[in-house]
């Protein structure tokens, strides 16, 4: 997976997903993709930062990986962009 992340005001802790029909030919493919990374970013989106717009891009791994694999990738990709809210005890 590849993420794109936009800040600043206006943004609003939005995703938009990309799956490409080049890399998964069938249809229930592109699908089952786009549900996992719509559904990782759902159970995610509470820990971001509120001015974050996000671009996830399918890539062919994804095809055989369970949702928590791709919530772990999602973490780790938002981790590393700095764009995880830090709670305050």
């Amino acid at each position: 997976m590849v993420m794109w992340v936009r800040q600043g005001s206006g943004a609003g802790r939005k995703a938009g997903i990309v799956v490409s029909k080049r890399t998964f030919s069938l249809a229930v493919d592109r699908n089952r993709a786009k549900r996992l990374m719509r559904e990782a970013f759902r159970l995610f989106r509470k820990e971001l930062k509120p001015d974050v717009e996000v671009i996830l891009v399918a890539r062919s791994g994804i095809a055989k990986r369970k949702l928590t694999d791709v919530s772990r990738d999602l973490a780790f990709l938002s981790g590393k962009a700095g764009i995880v809210h830090v709670h305050d005890p």
